[in-house]
Protein backbone atom coordinates (compact mmCIF):
# COMPACT_ATOMS: atom_id res chain seq x y z
CA UNK A 1 0.00 0.00 0.00
CA UNK A 2 1.48 3.34 -1.24
CA UNK A 3 2.16 6.38 1.60
CA UNK A 4 -0.56 8.29 0.22
CA UNK A 5 -3.71 7.95 1.58
CA UNK A 6 -5.84 10.71 -0.24
CA UNK A 7 -6.68 11.90 -3.56
CA UNK A 8 -5.54 8.34 -4.98
CA UNK A 9 -7.22 7.55 -8.45
CA UNK A 10 -8.02 4.25 -8.92
CA UNK A 11 -9.73 3.89 -11.91
CA UNK A 12 -8.85 3.98 -15.77
CA UNK A 13 -8.60 7.29 -17.45
CA UNK A 14 -7.59 8.73 -20.55
CA UNK A 15 -3.90 8.07 -21.81
CA UNK A 16 -3.42 5.63 -19.09
CA UNK A 17 -1.82 2.74 -21.35
CA UNK A 18 -0.20 4.93 -23.86
CA UNK A 19 2.05 6.26 -20.26
CA UNK A 20 2.86 3.06 -19.01
CA UNK A 21 3.97 2.40 -22.09
CA UNK A 22 6.15 5.57 -21.98
CA UNK A 23 7.07 4.49 -18.18
CA UNK A 24 8.57 1.48 -19.40
CA UNK A 25 10.29 3.02 -22.07
CA UNK A 26 11.72 5.33 -19.62
CA UNK A 27 12.49 2.76 -17.07
CA UNK A 28 14.19 0.46 -19.63
CA UNK A 29 16.75 3.26 -20.57
CA UNK A 30 17.52 3.80 -16.95
CA UNK A 31 18.35 0.14 -16.40
CA UNK A 32 20.77 0.07 -19.41
CA UNK A 33 22.19 3.16 -18.43
CA UNK A 34 22.44 2.60 -14.60
CA UNK A 35 21.98 -1.18 -13.50
CA UNK A 36 18.94 -2.89 -11.46
CA UNK A 37 16.50 -0.41 -10.33
CA UNK A 38 14.59 -0.83 -7.19
CA UNK A 39 10.68 -2.13 -6.97
CA UNK A 40 8.54 0.27 -6.97
CA UNK A 41 4.39 1.20 -6.33
CA UNK A 42 2.97 2.96 -9.50
CA UNK A 43 0.42 5.03 -7.84
CA UNK A 44 -1.68 8.06 -9.74
CA UNK A 45 -3.46 11.04 -8.31
CA UNK A 46 -6.38 12.85 -9.17
CA UNK A 47 -5.31 16.26 -9.38
CA UNK A 48 -2.78 18.81 -7.65
CA UNK A 49 0.03 21.53 -8.39
CA UNK A 50 2.54 18.69 -8.25
CA UNK A 51 2.91 16.83 -12.14
CA UNK A 52 4.26 13.94 -10.07
CA UNK A 53 7.15 12.85 -7.17
CA UNK A 54 8.84 9.44 -6.21
CA UNK A 55 9.04 9.18 -2.83
CA UNK A 56 10.81 6.73 -0.31
CA UNK A 57 9.15 5.94 2.80
CA UNK A 58 10.43 2.92 5.62
CA UNK A 59 7.81 0.09 6.00
CA UNK A 60 8.60 -2.73 9.06
CA UNK A 61 10.28 -4.80 6.75
CA UNK A 62 12.62 -2.39 4.89
CA UNK A 63 12.36 0.83 2.74
CA UNK A 64 9.63 1.20 -0.38
CA UNK A 65 9.75 3.77 -3.12
CA UNK A 66 7.05 4.83 -5.11
CA UNK A 67 6.64 6.89 -8.32
CA UNK A 68 3.22 9.07 -8.20
CA UNK A 69 2.02 10.96 -10.95
CA UNK A 70 -0.63 13.03 -11.85
CA UNK A 71 -4.07 12.07 -13.67
CA UNK A 72 -4.95 15.68 -14.55
CA UNK A 73 -1.44 16.21 -15.82
CA UNK A 74 -1.46 13.11 -18.20
CA UNK A 75 -4.72 13.71 -19.40
CA UNK A 76 -3.88 17.47 -20.32
CA UNK A 77 -0.25 17.68 -20.74
CA UNK A 78 0.69 13.73 -22.35
CA UNK A 79 3.69 14.83 -23.50
CA UNK A 80 5.58 17.23 -20.99
CA UNK A 81 4.24 14.43 -18.58
CA UNK A 82 6.29 12.14 -20.93
CA UNK A 83 9.46 13.78 -22.08
CA UNK A 84 9.85 15.83 -18.61
CA UNK A 85 8.38 14.32 -15.48
CA UNK A 86 8.66 10.50 -16.13
CA UNK A 87 12.32 11.01 -16.25
CA UNK A 88 12.78 13.26 -13.64
CA UNK A 89 11.21 11.71 -10.94
CA UNK A 90 13.32 8.38 -12.26
CA UNK A 91 16.31 10.35 -11.88
CA UNK A 92 14.96 10.78 -7.98
CA UNK A 93 15.11 7.39 -7.54
CA UNK A 94 18.12 6.10 -9.28
CA UNK A 95 19.88 8.94 -7.03
CA UNK A 96 18.56 7.76 -3.96
CA UNK A 97 19.26 4.28 -5.11
CA UNK A 98 23.16 4.67 -5.87
CA UNK A 99 24.00 6.72 -2.78
CA UNK A 100 21.44 5.88 -0.41
CA UNK A 101 19.94 9.36 -0.40
CA UNK A 102 18.87 12.24 -2.55
CA UNK A 103 20.51 15.04 -3.29
CA UNK A 104 16.84 16.69 -4.54
CA UNK A 105 18.17 18.81 -7.48
CA UNK A 106 21.53 18.68 -7.13
CA UNK A 107 24.66 17.89 -9.54
CA UNK A 108 24.21 14.23 -8.52
CA UNK A 109 20.15 14.41 -9.92
CA UNK A 110 21.45 16.26 -12.70
CA UNK A 111 23.96 14.43 -13.80
CA UNK A 112 21.46 11.34 -14.03
CA UNK A 113 19.01 13.65 -16.05
CA UNK A 114 21.52 14.31 -18.64
CA UNK A 115 22.70 10.75 -18.90
CA UNK A 116 19.14 10.26 -19.13
CA UNK A 117 19.03 12.13 -22.29
CA UNK A 118 16.58 14.96 -20.75
CA UNK A 119 18.08 18.79 -19.67
CA UNK A 120 17.47 18.70 -15.59
CA UNK A 121 14.73 20.82 -15.03
CA UNK A 122 13.42 21.35 -11.25
CA UNK A 123 10.01 22.70 -12.40
CA UNK A 124 6.98 22.25 -14.48
CA UNK A 125 4.98 25.20 -15.78
CA UNK A 126 1.70 23.07 -16.66
CA UNK A 127 -1.99 24.86 -15.57
CA UNK A 128 -2.93 22.59 -13.06
CA UNK A 129 -5.54 22.68 -10.27
CA UNK A 130 -5.13 23.18 -7.02
CA UNK A 131 -5.99 19.43 -4.71
CA UNK A 132 -6.74 21.91 -1.87
CA UNK A 133 -10.37 23.19 -1.59
CA UNK A 134 -10.00 26.21 1.08
CA UNK A 135 -12.64 28.16 3.04
CA UNK A 136 -12.57 31.65 3.73
CA UNK A 137 -15.21 33.75 6.13
CA UNK A 138 -16.34 37.22 5.50
CA UNK A 139 -16.37 39.67 7.99
CA UNK A 140 -17.01 43.07 8.50
CA UNK A 141 -14.43 44.83 11.04
CA UNK A 142 -15.98 47.57 13.41
CA UNK A 143 -14.61 50.14 11.43
CA UNK A 144 -16.78 49.13 8.03
CA UNK A 145 -13.84 47.45 6.44
CA UNK A 146 -14.89 43.84 5.04
CA UNK A 147 -11.98 41.42 5.53
CA UNK A 148 -11.79 37.45 4.22
CA UNK A 149 -10.58 35.04 7.00
CA UNK A 150 -8.73 31.59 6.39
CA UNK A 151 -10.27 28.91 8.70
CA UNK A 152 -7.77 29.33 11.30
CA UNK A 153 -8.24 32.62 11.72
CA UNK A 154 -11.76 32.12 11.76
CA UNK A 155 -11.47 29.93 14.29
CA UNK A 156 -9.32 31.20 16.23
CA UNK A 157 -11.89 34.61 15.89
CA UNK A 158 -15.13 32.28 17.00
CA UNK A 159 -12.93 31.26 20.49
CA UNK A 160 -12.52 34.11 21.40
CA UNK A 161 -9.23 36.04 19.47
CA UNK A 162 -9.57 39.56 18.39
CA UNK A 163 -7.67 40.52 15.05
CA UNK A 164 -7.16 44.49 14.44
CA UNK A 165 -6.87 45.86 10.52
CA UNK A 166 -3.72 47.45 10.06
CA UNK A 167 -5.05 50.27 7.97
CA UNK A 168 -7.44 51.55 9.62
CA UNK A 169 -6.94 49.81 13.48
CA UNK A 170 -10.51 48.78 13.53
CA UNK A 171 -11.12 45.15 15.52
CA UNK A 172 -12.21 41.64 13.91
CA UNK A 173 -14.59 39.89 16.39
CA UNK A 174 -17.00 36.72 16.89
CA UNK A 175 -19.93 39.34 16.32
CA UNK A 176 -18.29 41.21 13.11
CA UNK A 177 -19.03 37.47 11.21
CA UNK A 178 -21.16 38.17 8.44
CA UNK A 179 -22.23 33.94 8.08
CA UNK A 180 -20.94 33.81 4.34
CA UNK A 181 -17.94 31.96 3.34
CA UNK A 182 -17.03 31.07 -0.29
CA UNK A 183 -15.18 28.08 -1.49
CA UNK A 184 -12.07 28.02 -3.03
CA UNK A 185 -10.09 25.75 -5.45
Amino acid sequence: MPARKRNIHRGSFRNKREFEVQLQYWLDKARIAFGELPHFDLVYFAKGKTAGFWRAYRESYGRRHALEFNVEAIENHFEDMVQNTIPHEIAHMIDFHLHGRSSGHGRRWQAIMLKLGVQPKRCHTMQLSSARRTKQFRYVAQCGTEIWLSTQRHNKVQRGSIFIVRVTKGKIAREHFTGQYKVKG
